[in-house]
């Protein structure tokens, strides 16, 4: 009982070893220096298992900033080229304007 204990602890730490270092990648990934995670996990699991509940829980709200920014930034895109768009016209009409006057007079 006890060595299928063991061994099932080991499978736990070996598998939020690999939670945490997945975790860590994708916070450096995220370029966000805050984010601190253990090398290696042992001891009292259900801590370990809360600490990566925080982290992941932080990377979320992360990834959703940079969404909500990506998503502002990709309108401001489509309306400055609205604006280049709009100018280009403008632009045109006045190019016209101006040859039709200097050729006119």
């Amino acid at each position: 009982m006890q060595e299928v204990s063991g061994q099932q602890r080991k499978r736990i730490a070996d598998v939020l070893n690999g939670l945490m270092r997945d975790l860590s990648e994708f916070s450096t990934i995220v370029g966000n220096g805050e984010i601190k995670l253990p090398v290696e996990i042992s001891g009292a699991i259900e801590e370990e298992f809360t600490v990566a509940r925080l982290y992941i829980s932080k990377i979320k709200s992360e990834v959703k900033s940079m969404v909500k920014r990506c998503r502002q930034l990709e309108n401001m895109q489509l309306e400055c080229h609205r604006k280049m768009e709009e100018t280009g016209r403008e632009l045109s009409s006045c190019q016209l304007l101006i040859s039709q006057v200097r050729d006119g007079g």
